[in-house]
């Protein structure tokens, strides 16, 4: 078995993760929880076996381009990938990572190789970790069962991506895509449309006259609003949902403006969503606020007015905010806070049931019997003889 510095040596000539297994498949080092490798057992198994069967390193070919690679060296597997060798777009590695249920703060970009490129790689790493110095490069494909991609058909599929030299003026700062990002998580639509145009009219200046410019750009908008809703917290469901419904929408044969409306009218709708997910936290912020100040003053008299106040909303509104989340009145959360500070004290004091009852903010000896009878559906006498452990009744000679 290799040291872990090897690997690391590997990991940077192969422009993508290397780890370890056993013949089961277990990780034994290497790789990163966020990577297809290390969260597929089927796929690490999948690549195991397809190297068991053969004497040289086993490959795993998926479209449009991307390889996966298994290497033995006699005592354990080490499996590598994903590496493209095409260029991908945001949509197309957005989609890739869904396949293997990566979320999408956690998704990277694909490392890219031409095809020969990747292949020699391979056989370096295979000399270092199998001893095979004389791997055919050009039988890897073959011997893998993998067809080589036609020139024509490579030109083709090409075509349809944005090639990143001459679309490089039209790639949005990673600044640029965390301001837009930051007013989308906001839910500030004003900010988010207005920045989103900027971004489009500079785009515009620079990105040259490709005739899928205007489509290209739409692509990635819409997929940088939707990764940006995801980091928020919008549910995978709701945003991947709307995305794809208006990729669908997208079309390279639609004019630049229509093109243009569709993102803003995407962008609209995330941040209305990221609006609505802000507006429940808000909610639960009030309620939790209320909670809070009811844990610091429920020995003093305690009412929904006076915390309404503080919060600068109305009354009526925490009322229905708090009996919607918790499921009951706030005062009869108050009383029951009070019962449960007072069942504490009975079990673990030796104090007299007047005093407990004073202490946690019942106005009468009785009234605090019948509310604890109400809650525990004992009396505080009752609940202390039963509850109470034996050395506070010798104490207190009961």
């Amino acid at each position: 078995m290799y040291s872990k510095k090897v690997l690391e040596n590997l990991t940077n000539m192969a422009m993508a993760g290397i780890l370890a297994t056993d013949s089961t498949g277990r990780v034994l080092f290497g790789g990163s929880p966020s990577e297809p490798l290390y969260r597929k057992a089927d796929l690490r198994q999948l690549l195991i076996v397809k190297r068991r069967g053969q004497d040289f390193p086993a490959l795993l070919y998926e479209e449009p381009g991307i390889f996966w690679a298994s290497f033995f060296d006699g005592d354990c597997y080490y499996l590598s990938g994903p590496v493209s060798t095409v260029h991908l777009d945001l949509l197309a590695q957005h989609r890739f990572y869904r396949k293997y249920n990566i979320p999408a703060p956690e998704e990277r970009k694909l490392s890219y190789l031409p095809l020969n490129r990747y292949l020699s790689t391979v056989a370096v790493i295979a000399a270092v970790l199998e001893g095979n110095r004389e791997l055919d490069v050009g039988a890897l494909l073959a011997g893998n069962g993998i067809a080589a991609p036609k020139e024509e058909e490579a030109s083709a599929q090409n075509a349809q991506l944005p090639d990143p030299e001459q679309t490089e003026g039209y790639h949005h700062t990673y600044r640029d895509e965390k301001i837009l990002a930051d007013y989308v998580q906001k839910g500030d639509l004003d900010g988010a449309l207005a920045y989103n145009k900027m971004m489009l009219e500079n785009a515009g200046r620079v990105a040259g006259k490709s005739a899928l410019q205007p489509y290209n750009m739409a692509v990635i908008a819409i997929t940088l609003n939707t990764r940006a809703a995801l980091e928020a917290g919008v549910s995978p469901d709701r945003a991947y949902g709307l995305s794809d419904y208006y990729l669908q929408q997208l079309d390279p044969s639609l004019p630049a403006l229509e093109q243009q409306r569709l993102v803003r009218s995407e962008l609209t709708e995330i941040v209305k969503m990221c609006q609505e997910l802000n507006a429940r936290r808000n909610y639960s912020n009030y309620v939790e606020a209320a909670k809070s100040y009811v844990a610091r003053h429920y020995r003093e008299k305690v009412s929904i007015e006076t915390v309404a106040e503080g919060l600068g909303i109305s009354t009526g509104y925490l009322s229905r905010l708090f009996h919607s989340q918790e499921g009951l009145p706030f005062q009869r959360y108050v009383v029951r806070f009070r019962v449960e500070r007072a069942a504490n004290l009975l079990k673990f004091s030796d104090s007299s049931l007047a005093e407990i009852g004073s202490y946690v903010g019942f106005p009468s000896q009785s009234y605090f019997t019948e509310r604890f009878r109400q809650e525990m559906g004992l009396t505080p006498r009752e609940y202390r003889n039963r509850y109470q452990p034996a050395e506070f009744k010798n104490r207190s000679g009961q």
